[in-house]
């Protein structure tokens, strides 16, 4: 199923942010090569980047350590990761995701407005 999440306003969803350290060597070009191949699929599953992903330039305060962070509209927090997860399309990838990002040291939140 395909859910066009573009047209809902933001308090019909939640938004989840994923902190991210790359792994040694690897840069921001190398996580949007990930991240131009996961998105269409995320996507169709109610899961799209509200903006592009961030580097993180200066750490003002706090002990993490990421070097990126993303942003993200989620249609349906309870189900939209879970279908992600079993998409044949998505699972191609996985190995891509683990070389490319510190997962162990992964940051990831849901947020909803108050």
């Amino acid at each position: 199923m395909t859910i066009d999440n573009n047209e809902l306003p933001a308090t019909a969803g939640s938004f989840f942010v994923d902190i991210l350290a790359l792994k040694q060597g690897k840069t921001t070009q190398d996580a949007n090569i990930y991240y131009d191949k996961i998105e269409p699929v995320v996507k169709k599953h109610g899961l799209r980047r509200i903006i592009p992903g961030l580097s993180v330039v200066e750490t003002m305060k706090g002990s993490l350590e990421p070097g990126l962070v993303n942003i993200w509209f989620v249609t349906n927090s309870k189900t939209t990761f879970a279908n992600i997860a079993k998409d044949p399309e998505y699972q191609k990838h996985i190995e891509l995701r683990n070389a490319t990002f510190d997962m162990d040291n992964a940051n990831m939140m849901m947020l909803q407005p108050f």
